[in-house]
């Protein structure tokens, strides 16, 4: 027999004869117990690109949990989160929060703790996430620039990233797509850097005349510049005055 709280009330036992009908004592019935009672700890959450994160939840329960699991509500997708789920923690009887691990931007949502037992399932209010950061985002000044030969030209790269930058170097790209890879302490230059993310080309020649690319990196990913351009004009010629002695 399934007992349920509706059964909760005072009861009476009635038995009847030829003689008549005789009743006992009154005898109250309470039954403990019903739907767990699940509580979400706030209504939002805020985060970082990759920085760990909570979603509290709580439940009080007369009987035993059965099963602990989260929804995600995004954009009227659901997404049913349990126990193992990749790049998360907890859900369990005994630690039901959620904790995403390496949060994204694809974990933005709504998000609601379920917890089921034998009179059925209850869940918390909705709470929401919401996750910022993500790629380095890149600017450049211009995609020419021109310098004269033998002179210092400084190849601009504005960089924003949230989460921080994690390094910064640049590509160079020949006419036959050749690519090379020019980091921090590249001789001949400076910068390329997460301090200084522009490109300081100390002694132009036109072996620097090629096709150049900012690149940055965070926990979210790899992101890169528009090409730029760089044309070298080449030193005047050097004039050479020969003095033919003539002896006689």
């Amino acid at each position: 027999m399934h007992v349920t709280t509706s059964e909760s009330a005072k009861f009476t036992c009635f038995a009847e004869n030829d003689v008549g009908t005789a009743k006992s004592n009154s005898v109250d019935v309470n039954v403990n117990g019903g739907l767990p009672v699940v509580v979400a700890g706030v209504q939002s959450y805020n985060t970082t690109y990759g920085k760990k994160i909570q979603l509290d939840c709580s439940f009080v329960a007369h009987s035993d949990v059965l099963l602990v699991y989260w929804q995600k509500n995004y954009k009227n997708v659901i997404t049913t989160i349990y126990k193992g789920a990749v790049g998360t923690a907890g859900i369990t009887h005994t630690f039901p929060s959620l904790v995403l691990t390496r949060p994204t931007t694809a974990d933005s949502g709504i998000y609601t703790c379920f917890a089921t037992n034998v009179a059925g399932t209850q869940k918390s209010l909705p709470t929401t996430l919401i996750v910022e950061g993500g790629r380095p985002i890149i600017n450049i000044t211009s995609t020419r620039y021109t310098a004269f030969y033998g002179k210092e030209i400084t190849l601009k790269c504005i960089v924003f990233s949230n989460p921080l930058l994690t390094s910064v170097f640049w590509h160079k790209i020949n006419n036959h797509g050749q690519v090379k890879l020019i980091k921090n302490g590249e001789p001949g230059t400076s910068g390329s850097s997460v301090q200084i993310p522009s490109l300081t080309i100390k002694f132009a020649t036109p072996a620097d005349e090629e096709i150049h690319f900012c690149l940055a990196e965070n926990n979210a990913g790899l992101a890169d510049s528009r090409p730029i351009k760089l044309n070298v004009h080449a030193g005047n010629p050097l004039q050479v005055y020969i003095y033919l002695k003539y002896e006689y």
